[in-house]
């Protein structure tokens, strides 16, 4: 993914597991998409969590379009034990006076933290930048006219969130992994941590290339034993 915007020119190379959701499509394409998405996994998965997932992720996509969304994803994994778990992975890019990047991570950190009590929060150094982080377990409230009933209904979603400046100072890259799947953590840990190493501020291609090919061979991603030790060096 890239964006051309030379103000806010940033480059995204998707890890696998990844499936990039069109932003230009209708609801009905992209619900159409998931059940190809869906079957392209395996026929084992129940009919009720296609739809819910579904649902949820079309109602997540309209909001966060009227914030800044420039990339969406589906996040398919499957676990050592054959459970297929999900996360939707998003980059906002929002018009924001970040007062210096230097600095930004640190006062920005020192703000969430404030405001946000129950947030685990610190700073991260990044291959494209020093960057405010934050995760926390949210109550979202789903709108029950989505599966066509009268009450609302609530669902636990963990989420990390990183606030990334651009280097030109006008422009923050908000990066949010979340996922219905909590317990699983140490394995959506791993897949942002390997997503925020493939964010650029510059075109790849005008630079010499520093890592190794990414294998786009599938659309799944198996989440193999020993991911915790692996999370820890993918976040220090």
């Amino acid at each position: 993914m890239t964006m051309t915007d030379t103000a806010s020119a940033l480059w995204f190379a998707a890890p696998v597991g990844f499936v990039e959701v069109p932003l230009d499509g209708t609801p009905e394409e992209r619900l159409d998409r998931w059940s190809a998405a869906f079957d392209a996994i395996g026929s084992d998965i129940p009919q009720e969590q296609r739809i819910d997932t579904a649902l949820n992720a079309e109602y997540l996509l309209q909001a966060q379009l009227l914030q800044g969304l420039v990339y969406l994803a589906n996040c398919f994994y499957r676990t050592d034990e054959g459970e297929v778990i999900h996360a939707v992975f998003t980059i906002l890019v929002t018009p924001t006076e970040t007062g210096g990047p230097l600095t930004f991570a640190a006062r920005t950190a020192e703000q969430w933290a404030a405001a946000r009590p129950g947030a685990e929060v610190g700073v991260l150094d990044l291959p494209c930048g020093r960057a405010a982080v934050a995760t926390e377990d949210r109550l979202v409230t789903v709108p029950g006219k989505l599966y066509g009933l009268e009450q609302d209904s609530e669902s636990l979603v963990r989420q990390i969130e990183v606030a990334i400046p651009h280097p030109a100072g006008r422009h923050v890259a908000l990066v949010v992994l979340s996922t219905e799947y909590p317990e699983h953590w140490e394995h959506w840990a791993l897949a942002a941590g390997s997503a925020l190493r493939e964010l650029s501020f510059r075109d790849p291609l005008a630079v010499p290339p520093q890592r190794q090919p990414i294998d786009r061979t599938g659309s799944v991603a198996v989440v193999t034993a020993g991911a915790e030790d692996r999370i820890r060096r993918a976040f220090g």
